[in-house]
């Protein structure tokens, strides 16, 4: 039987050198692409051109190895040389990523150019809180954001609207060190209320007390904080909110770097007024 014959040298030789050469250098780029920290690098993970506009992107979880989606806003005249300021928008109970993302910028049809990236998690699904899988979903969306742009470290900002309100509180709280601003919209603060009559001797009231976000208003000490209610809501009573108002009364901190936005006669959609024509961004 012949066997097949290769050149020993030459053009053939060349071209398998630099075929290997070409796999060597793609691996190498890779590899140091994914070994930069979170928002240390200027560049996206693959050297490409940043992604500018309405995207819709995805990450594997590491827990379950499932694709977890987000949407992202990143304006048209992102610059890559400089940093800048990133808004993270929890969606509430009932929705998801992209129809969020249409509500915090104030518009039900085309998305304007935002002065900041904007960024909303799915948040592992349109009931799951933002504990748990859910809240490291938002961390986790952040870390890819930060790989990807310029985003400065010093202006991240938080803001969720019912269910995504109480996940403002918690994690705007938990992590005072990532979020410099925090604006809860209609926000759950006690989910006790939910709790029928029957089920109260199923829980511990005590430790649902030291888990609510008054328990550790204190943490908000260096982040300001916009709170917007109305006070006709028949979904998550402004007693919520209230409540939170109160505490921060109590440290001195109302009227100054907290501000409270009680709206008469809003029901639960005080999201309307909170981004309309794009006025969170003029607060933050």
């Amino acid at each position: 039987m012949n066997r097949p014959r290769f050149p020993s040298g030459g053009r053939w030789q060349w071209t398998a050198r630099l075929a290997l050469l070409a796999v060597l250098m793609t691996a190498t780029a890779l590899l140091a692409a994914q070994s930069h920290p979170p928002g240390g690098d200027k560049r996206p993970r693959l050297g490409n051109a940043p992604r500018t506009g309405f995207l819709l992107k995805a990450y594997r979880s590491e827990p379950d190895g499932t694709q977890q989606p987000y949407a992202l806003l990143v304006p048209r005249g992102y610059d890559a040389d400089r940093p800048w300021p990133l808004l993270v928008a929890l969606h509430g109970a009932f929705s998801e990523h992209v129809g969020n993302l249409r509500r915090v910028m104030g518009s039900n049809g085309a998305l304007p150019d935002p002065p900041m990236v904007v960024l909303s998690p799915y948040g592992r699904g349109e009931l799951m809180g933002y504990d748990g899988l859910g809240g490291q979903d938002v961390l986790r969306t952040i870390e890819e954001v930060r790989r990807d742009y310029n985003i400065d470290p010093d202006r991240i900002y938080l803001t969720g609207l019912s269910m995504g309100g109480g996940g403002t509180w918690m994690l705007g709280l938990q992590r005072p060190d990532l979020f410099a601003a925090i604006v809860p919209v209609c926000a759950v603060v006690d989910p006790r209320q939910w709790i029928g009559d029957g089920d109260r001797p199923l829980y511990d009231q005590a430790a649902l007390e030291r888990a609510m976000p008054t328990a550790f208003a204190e943490n908000a000490l260096n982040q300001r904080v916009f709170i917007f209610h109305g006070d006709a809501d028949p979904v998550v009573p402004v007693s919520d909110s209230r409540r939170m108002v109160e505490r921060f009364k109590a440290l001195g901190w109302l009227d100054r770097s907290v501000r409270y936005f009680e709206l008469p006669g809003v029901q639960h959609n005080a999201w309307d007024t909170a981004y309309k024509d794009g006025n969170v961004f003029r607060l933050l």
